[in-house]
């Protein structure tokens, strides 16, 4: 659950700025089954007609709620990196990141509704409503060089 947020966080994030996301109550971020979603070669958003590849019962759902937009949550992921390696030397999977979008919905819509509809499907592994609100700044403290009791952390 914690890496849902940290990609919401990460992903709301544009220019240091705060501002409440005007998509908060329209879009909804969803980490899909391996092959469920498969945006066009060289393409980081599309309609629903557009995508290569959609599955059906996932597809359906969104045409009844009339989903506007399906946008790649981190379009520079690469399938085949999934593998980690701990300190310790072991690996370990790591969560693949090309399966995750947000999805946009018309103004009005009961996201509640649509969150607990999406849960429902086979395809779907986790849904989460976008966060409305989106950090300021990120601190820089130009003196920290300075402060010898921060060093190393």
């Amino acid at each position: 659950m914690i890496w849902v947020w940290a990609a919401i966080i990460l992903w709301a994030h544009v220019g240091g700025q705060l501002f409440v996301s005007p998509y908060a109550n329209r879009d909804v971020i969803v980490y899909v089954r391996r092959g469920a979603i498969e945006m066009p070669v060289n393409q980081t958003q599309a309609n629903l007609d557009e995508l290569s590849q959609i599955d059906s019962v996932l597809y359906n759902f969104l045409v009844s709620h009339s989903a506007q937009l399906i946008i790649k949550g981190f379009p520079d992921a690469v399938a085949g990196d999934t593998i980690g390696y701990s300190p310790q030397g072991r690996t370990f999977r790591k969560l693949d990141l090309t399966n995750i979008y947000e999805i946009r919905f018309p103004e009005g819509t009961q996201i509640d509704s649509i969150v607990a509809g999406l849960m429902s499907l086979p395809s779907v592994i986790l849904v989460e409503k976008v966060a409305g609100v989106v950090p300021e700044v990120i601190p820089n403290d130009g003196l920290f060089s300075l402060q010898m009791s921060l060093m190393g952390t």
